[in-house]
């Protein structure tokens, strides 16, 4: 994965916002903002972490998983245009399939996290 130039993010998001038990505790452990500017939950504690500093968790938790397929041993074939031998997901593919988000009713946080990841 390659990301490029990031535009920074000011909007924190909460906990309830994900269904991954991980993702949920480092955004517990990491809270500053008392409301989530994407479901808008409010509390006089603060229950939202800033949203660059969770997607740089999400991305460092993809990484762990899924290299790059450069560096993975891959070899791109430029004919067929794609890499040898394996499978390869791009990040769309990645975030939509593995990201729960039970409060995205209308995909904003989604498109957050896709966008922020493009832009890093």
């Amino acid at each position: 994965m390659a990301f490029h130039s990031y535009q920074h993010d000011d909007r924190a998001v909460c906990a309830d916002c994900f269904s991954d038990i991980g993702i949920k505790r480092f955004v517990e452990e990491n809270a500053v903002s008392e409301e989530c500017s994407f479901c808008g939950a409010t509390s006089d504690e603060p229950i939202a972490a800033p949203l660059d500093e969770v997607v740089e968790f999400i991305e460092q938790g993809i990484r762990t998983a899924y290299g790059n397929p450069d560096e993975c041993g891959m070899s791109w074939d430029q004919e067929d245009q794609r890499y040898y031998p394996g499978k390869t997901y791009d990040t769309d593919e990645l975030l939509y399939d593995y990201l729960d988000l039970p409060l995205d009713e209308d995909g904003s946080l989604f498109e957050a996290k896709a966008l922020c990841f493009c832009f890093r």
